[in-house]
């Protein structure tokens, strides 16, 4: 999707840019290592949003276990108290 995103912005003329690190240089045939690099920060990128969630899913599987509400605000008109969920 990252590289999808690049391309169609260069093919049109644009420039992107990161926060950290400036502008995303375009691919260069001389230079297969920038391509690299960029791949690997997005699959790296892509890991740590993937390790997270499944840390989410795990607390609140283990939670739920538990007997305790673990999934989500409470739906309008009721309240998490001691555990379960009752009316306000």
């Amino acid at each position: 999707m990252q590289e999808a995103a690049l391309a169609q912005c260069w093919k049109h003329g644009g420039r992107a840019f990161m926060a950290d690190r400036g502008e995303i240089l375009p691919d260069d045939p001389e230079d297969p290592m920038r391509t690299a690099m960029r791949q690997m920060m997005g699959v790296f990128a892509q890991l740590d949003r993937d390790m997270t969630v499944a840390k989410l899913r795990r607390g609140r599987r283990i939670k739920g276990e538990k007997g305790q509400y673990a999934y989500g605000a409470p739906p309008y008109g009721w309240q998490a108290h001691k555990n379960e969920l009752t009316n306000e």
